[in-house]
């Protein structure tokens, strides 16, 4: 019989390092790499750690983070220059927080 539960952490000092290894024990984004990125300062994003227990023992952990995402990025011209100016005006109206579950850096292929 299956008993889930979920643990979600702001900092990943919070989950136990062997929790998180028990799920990832050999990748380059490992324990410390989330722990120095928690120390890193990085201010537009908010880092989240989410780890799902089954009967008390750990079968998954992703990290998360929010962030405001510039609708208009993909936008040029002058649609761009009139976005501006509204932006100017209401500065987070096209750039909303969302919930990603990831890295906010991306990985080469």
């Amino acid at each position: 019989m299956h008993n889930f539960s979920v643990k979600i952490a702001r900092k990943i000092e919070e989950i136990p390092r062997h929790d998180w290894d028990s799920i990832f024990p050999d990748v380059l984004e490992n324990y410390g790499f989330f722990r120095a990125l928690d120390n890193s300062g990085f201010d537009q994003f908010s880092f989240f750690y989410i780890v799902i227990y089954d009967n008390n023992k750990p079968v998954a952990v992703t990290s998360c983070f929010i962030m405001r995402f510039p609708f208009d990025m993909t936008v040029k011209g002058k649609l761009k220059i009139l976005l501006g100016f509204i932006k100017r005006i209401f500065p987070n109206i096209l750039s909303p927080r969302v919930l990603i579950c990831g890295l906010p850096m991306g990985q080469a292929g």
